[in-house]
C-alpha cells in the first residue's frame, strides 16, 4: 500500500513538473516589434531575430525593409499584412533564409539576387511554416533542401530569370516532404512547383 502511495506521488511530482515546465516556455516567450519610425524595440528585422530566443515572435509593422535576414530556430517573424511590410533584398543573394521550426508570416518578400541559388526563401535541412505571404520578383520563390515545411496560402509571382541557362522556379523541392496548399503560383517566367528525387515522394 505505502509502496503504491509513493509511485502514486512520484507520478504527481512529475506531472507538475511538466505542466511547470510549460508554463513556464510559454511565459517567458514574448513579441518583439520593428518599426522603421524607431516606434517598435528595433528598426531592422534582424536585430530583432538576434536578440530573440526560442518562442518568440517578431512583429513587423508596415514599412520596406532593405535587408535579407537568417531565421531562428523556433522563432515567428510576423508581418503586418503583405501589402504593407515588404522585405526588399535589393536584388542581391538570398532574401530570407529559414531555420528549424521558425514561421515567416504576413509579409511581401521581394528582389532576391539573379544568381540562379538565389531565393526569396531558402530552407536548407530544416522544417518551417512559410505561410499567407507574397513572394515576387524572385530567381526562385521558395528553396527545399532536405525540409519538410508547410507552405499555405502564399501567392509567388514573376518569379524566375529567363537570362541564365538553369531553370528557375515558383517552389523547388529537393530530397523534400513539405506540405503545400492553397497557394497562388502564377505569372511566373519559367516554371510553377518542380518536385525532385525520390528523396520527395512524400511531398504533398
Amino acid at each position: 500500500m505505502m509502496r503504491l502511495s509513493f509511485v502514486f506521488v512520484v507520478r504527481c511530482i512529475g506531472v507538475l513538473l511538466v505542466l511547470l515546465f510549460l508554463f513556464a516556455s510559454v511565459a517567458w516567450a514574448k513579441q518583439i516589434t520593428v518599426a522603421k519610425d524607431g516606434s517598435g524595440d528595433y528598426r531592422s528585422i534582424q536585430a530583432a531575430i538576434d536578440s530573440a530566443r526560442s518562442g518568440d515572435t517578431v512583429y513587423v509593422k508596415a514599412g520596406i525593409y532593405e535587408e535579407h535576414i537568417v531565421l531562428k530556430p523556433d522563432v515567428e517573424i510576423e508581418g503586418s499584412g503583405p501589402d504593407v511590410t515588404v522585405i526588399d533584398g535589393g536584388k542581391t543573394s538570398t532574401v530570407v533564409k529559414g531555420a528549424k521550426g521558425a514561421t515567416v508570416r504576413g509579409v511581401t518578400i521581394t528582389n532576391s539576387g539573379p544568381e540562379h541559388e538565389c531565393s526569396g526563401i531558402q530552407c536548407y535541412d530544416c522544417t518551417m511554416t512559410i505561410a499567407d505571404n507574397v513572394i515576387v520578383e524572385c530567381t526562385n520563390g521558395i528553396s527545399l533542401w532536405r525540409s519538410s515545411s508547410y507552405i499555405v496560402n502564399n501567392t509567388i509571382t514573376r518569379c524566375g530569370n529567363n537570362r541564365q541557362q538553369y531553370l528557375d522556379y515558383a517552389i523547388i523541392c529537393n530530397r523534400s516532404t513539405p506540405y503545400i496548399a492553397n497557394n497562388l503560383v502564377v505569372d511566373n517566367l519559367e516554371c510553377g512547383i518542380y518536385i525532385c528525387w525520390e528523396e520527395s515522394n512524400g511531398a504533398r
